[in-house]
């Protein structure tokens, strides 16, 4: 990942979730807008609704970084769990995720926001985190319980 682009991205990070998305996809429990592209980078913002989970998954043409801007969740990277909270120092606002790496999501009662930071491989044509999915095929599960 170019470290650059993330230090861009972090430093206009509120001007991006502001920003009209260029592209919207939405389904049951998220909502996924591309706010910039440039070369082989993209951003996504990302949004998931309170109480659900994404089940573990791969992007494999895409390394990307995290870049926490709301709500309350765990990510879950291989064995590590990081936990996203308002209170979160801003060195921790950032998690990496390599193409090779399954992760998944746990959401809590504020829902989740993060800015998808993302590098595509240079065979792919870039389009959206949920094209390039590697996993389970039912992405979001909302939990009815809550």
């Amino acid at each position: 990942m170019d470290v650059e682009v993330v230090r861009w991205v972090t430093a206009n990070a509120e001007d991006l979730v502001a920003c009209a998305p260029m592209e919207l996809r939405t389904g049951d429990g998220y909502r996924v807008s591309v706010v910039h592209r440039s070369g082989r980078h993209q951003v996504e913002l990302v949004e998931l609704e309170p109480h659900t989970s994404v089940p573990s998954h791969r992007h494999p043409c895409i390394d990307s970084v995290e870049l926490y801007q709301g709500g309350d969740f765990v990510l879950i990277v291989g064995v590590h769990r990081f936990h996203a909270h308002p209170g979160l120092k801003p060195h921790r606002r950032l998690i990496p995720i390599r193409a090779i790496d399954w992760h998944a999501a746990e959401v809590g009662v504020a829902g989740a926001r993060f800015l998808s930071i993302q590098e595509w491989d240079r065979f792919t044509p870039i389009t959206s985190v949920l094209e390039d999915w590697d996993g389970q095929r039912e992405r979001v599960v909302c939990d009815a319980n809550h």
